[in-house]
């Protein structure tokens, strides 16, 4: 709407001009926010990675049953 006051069924939700610039830039401002999702490790932490802890379920578990050296690595 380019004047809101000149009224109208749809002139009290409608944006102006300015308004609708202010939402077209804060919606890319939200979509840049959101970054990019990065599975891994980065570069740096690969030399590290011999040095980290981590079980693995190397057989089904059933709820409840015991972690043994069977069923877990």
């Amino acid at each position: 709407m380019l004047d809101r006051s000149a009224g109208g069924v749809d002139a009290d939700f409608s944006l102006e001009p300015n308004e609708f610039a202010l939402l077209t830039e804060e919606c890319k401002r939200a979509y840049e926010a959101l970054g990019e999702v990065k599975f891994g490790g980065t570069r740096n932490e690969q030399k590290s990675k011999q040095f980290r802890r981590s079980l693995y379920v190397s057989k089904p578990v059933a709820a409840g049953e015991v972690f043994t050296q069977e069923n877990f690595a």
